[in-house]
């Protein structure tokens, strides 16, 4: 009984020397993300990942691979927690990125507050049913078409406020 003891306890000493080494050899990036590779960065050389099928097209700021699959990293330079146009634009670049990145499941957005992780693990097609109205809105103001909205919460930080052609003003 004592040798099983003994045998018990030199394992359980095993796993928290293993699990303490492994932490410290272990490279973290600025996102949280243990020895992860930098496969695509956002720069002027960088692809835009497309969509066929949606009609989106998008270019993360980064995506990273691990030994669980791809992670898509959106950075915003703000001290706040992530807005839903910020969730939109990652579910929009997830999509886009599967055609070349299908392994891709994770996403996190980062703000000066810290890593907000993005529940991307349903498929595009799901993924795009939950941006479709914000996709179509875009669309049509990309278009110059006039658009009411009731809900102007996104306009905030949209790209073309000073020159929207809104029927209601942001």
């Amino acid at each position: 009984m004592d040798l099983l003891a003994l045998a018990i306890f030199i394992i359980v000493l095993y796993k928290i020397v293993y699990r303490y080494i492994d932490n410290k050899l272990a490279r973290y990036n600025q996102f949280g993300l243990k020895d992860a590779e930098l496969v695509y960065i956002d720069d002027k050389n960088a692809d835009v990942l497309l969509d066929h099928e949606y009609k989106l097209c998008a270019k993360p700021d980064f995506i990273y691979e691990d030994e669980k699959g791809f992670i898509l990293t959106e950075r915003k330079m703000a001290k706040r927690e992530p807005t839903l146009s910020d969730i939109v634009q990652v579910k929009a670049s997830v999509i886009c990125a599967r055609n070349k990145y299908p392994k891709l499941k994770r996403a996190v957005i980062s703000t000066g507050l810290g890593n907000f992780p993005v529940d991307v693990k349903s498929s595009s097609a799901t993924l795009f049913s939950e941006i479709k109205q914000y996709h179509e809105i875009c669309q049509a103001v990309y278009q110059g078409k006039m658009v009411t909205e009731t809900n102007q919460s996104h306009c905030k930080s949209c790209r073309i406020k000073n020159n929207c052609t809104r029927s209601s003003q942001c």
